[in-house]
């Protein structure tokens, strides 16, 4: 068969595949990308606004700061933190996420098949006297990865596990890297 032959019969299979997606339903999207911070436009003004707005698979740049809240993620997302105001570089840990003793986990994240990433936040203020998990509380299943990366973990209390906490069961990995 001819290089040119060869070339069509790959570009009509091609098109009938995309053509068979489309006609079941399925989209193909890229993944987005949502900003959190004050000091831009369009940004969201909190993680879990941003959190509450993302689609499975997308990535939420934080603006350096403080964010006095108490964030649940149910999604697969990465989450970045410290970059500054027009984000384009990153000073990792220079975005706090304070749950200010509010009697609650700083981060719950809960689900099933999640993929999630944490990568460059200070997380501190959580306080929970009835369970585990003050700063950072995982609870996911069925092939779930949590990664947390270059975060500062402190100033977190619980009746258990008051950094981090993680039940990570069917197949869960738990990934911890430049952490502290």
């Amino acid at each position: 068969m001819s290089g040119r032959r060869l070339g069509y019969l790959f570009a009509s299979a091609g098109a009938g595949i995309l053509l068979l997606l489309a006609f079941l339903g399925v989209q193909l999207t890229r993944a987005a990308t949502l900003n959190v911070g004050t000091s831009c436009p369009g940004c969201y003004p909190s993680l879990q606004a941003a959190i509450a707005a993302a689609s499975s698979g997308d990535l939420i740049r934080v603006e350096s700061g403080t964010y006095i809240e108490n964030i649940v993620i149910t999604k697969s997302l990465t989450l970045q933190g410290g970059w500054d105001a027009s984000f384009t570089t990153r000073t990792p840990r220079s975005a706090i996420i304070d749950g200010s003793g509010s009697l609650n986990r700083t981060v719950t994240i809960s689900g099933q098949a999640l993929d999630v990433t944490l990568d460059g936040f200070t997380i501190t203020g959580g306080d929970t006297n009835s369970g585990n998990g003050g700063g950072v509380s995982a609870e996911m299943v069925d092939d779930s990865r949590l990664h947390l990366h270059d975060n500062s973990i402190h100033q977190n209390s619980a009746l258990g596990g008051g950094g981090v906490y993680a039940s990570l069961r069917a197949r869960g990995a738990l990934l911890l890297t430049d952490n502290d």
